[in-house]
């Protein structure tokens, strides 16, 4: 289970990173604290490594990120382009996890985290936990395991 120990901060395998990205998501974590194999596996499951993504809803890039959010962790970069979406990612990832740290709620704090990502963290506060979307529960699961 990836989450299981994740402060840990594992090593990413490189072999499973398309492009040569690794070393932006290892920049990433270390500016984030999250764990490089934890945003990795959010690119795989957001996009599947496209950086031109679009969702239906109107997320954009890599990390595919809504517009407002972009605004808010983009700083001023490109969403579309890969180190500035990492980037992003991490910043993002980490004001999810203070959040989820902070929460006060009975669940681990990366999986608030993640679920955040997918549904965002005023969903997480509804519900006080992983919003009941199958949509984010598999999100979540699949990120973890």
């Amino acid at each position: 289970m990836l989450l299981r120990g994740a402060e840990s901060h594992d090593p990413l395998d490189a072999r499973t990173v398309p492009n040569g990205w690794a070393p932006y998501i290892e920049a990433a974590s270390r500016e984030s604290g999250v764990p490089a194999p934890v945003l990795a596996a959010q690119l795989e499951a957001e996009s599947k490594w496209d950086p031109q993504a679009r969702s239906s809803v109107g997320a954009q890039g890599l990390a595919q990120f809504m517009p407002d959010t972009w605004e808010t962790y983009g700083r001023g970069g490109d969403v579309y382009d890969p180190k500035d979406a990492i980037a992003a990612q991490g910043r993002f990832m980490k004001h999810l996890l203070e959040q989820s740290r902070n929460s006060g709620y009975d669940r681990h704090p990366y999986e608030l985290a993640l679920a955040g990502y997918n549904a965002g963290f005023g969903a997480v506060q509804k519900f006080k936990d992983i919003p009941p979307y199958p949509e984010t529960e598999y999100y979540v699961v699949r990120i973890r395991d």
